[in-house]
């Protein structure tokens, strides 16, 4: 049965491995053809913006390890703390940070 588990996280780890892999090789494609359609200038930057944008928001909230540990600590407070203070100042806390990485 472990042996089952081991291959079942090795072929899991592998997908995610392969699928990182091709999602960054299509990245650099768009960014090449981006490049040799309009070329250089304010237009590819702003372009380059709006993808980057979504990106650096996905790496600060650390693509889902900041909800798996922000959801269950947020739900221990709202269960012990009915009125949802301490609570309101964890999500203001948490904001803030993000809001200071940002600028």
């Amino acid at each position: 049965m472990e042996e089952t588990t081991q291959r079942q996280s090795l072929l899991s780890s592998l997908i995610v491995m392969v699928s990182t892999f091709g999602s960054r090789l299509l990245g650099f494609l768009r960014i090449a053809l981006i490049s040799a359609i309009i070329g250089g200038g304010a237009q590819v930057d702003v372009l380059n913006w709006a993808f980057a944008i979504p990106n650096n928001f996905r790496k600060l909230l650390a693509e889902g390890a900041l909800s798996a540990a922000f959801i269950p600590e947020i739900s221990k407070l709202l269960i012990h703390d009915k009125s949802g203070k301490d609570a309101h100042k964890l999500v203001r806390s948490l904001l803030g940070m993000l809001l200071i990485l940002v600028i």
